[in-house]
């Protein structure tokens, strides 16, 4: 059922997306409130997809027999903490904007640093190698 309520807390986020994108495109493009609604809106997706994550990853019951036990949140926690920079940084420095939302290029290398931390000895997959196939 928890599972049910993320998945409709991202859903809604998703609906709503266009909204705040409308306004960047038609309003000033250097106002922060909208700055605000759009990277908050994101924040709120990512924060939905975490914990559907988390989620998945307390019951193994859900989870497909070739990933059971290496399902990790990893990812969306590093995305959603990301996410909850970028409004910081583009509300409190001049000049940033809409460029603070680039922090999640970042991503993927913090996500390899963190994985091949927590497990020494193992790879963790590249970008576009399926979960299945995982040493």
């Amino acid at each position: 059922m928890l599972l049910l309520w993320a998945n409709l807390l991202w859903l809604l986020s998703i609906v709503f997306l266009p909204f705040p994108t409308e306004l960047l495109g038609s309003g000033d493009r250097h106002d922060l409130a909208t700055y605000a609604v759009y990277i908050g809106t994101l924040v709120l997706t990512s924060s939905a997809t975490l914990q559907q994550q988390i989620i998945i990853v307390r019951s193994p019951g859900i989870q497909a027999e070739g990933i059971r036990g290496e399902v990790s949140v990893v990812r969306s926690v590093i995305v959603t903490l990301l996410l909850v920079l970028a409004p910081i940084i583009a509300l409190t420095v001049s000049g940033i904007g809409m460029w603070a939302p680039l922090l999640l290029v970042a991503g993927g290398p913090l996500q390899r640093l963190v994985e091949n931390r927590r497990r020494p000895g193992r790879k963790t997959p590249q970008p576009g190698q399926p979960w299945s196939r995982r040493p």
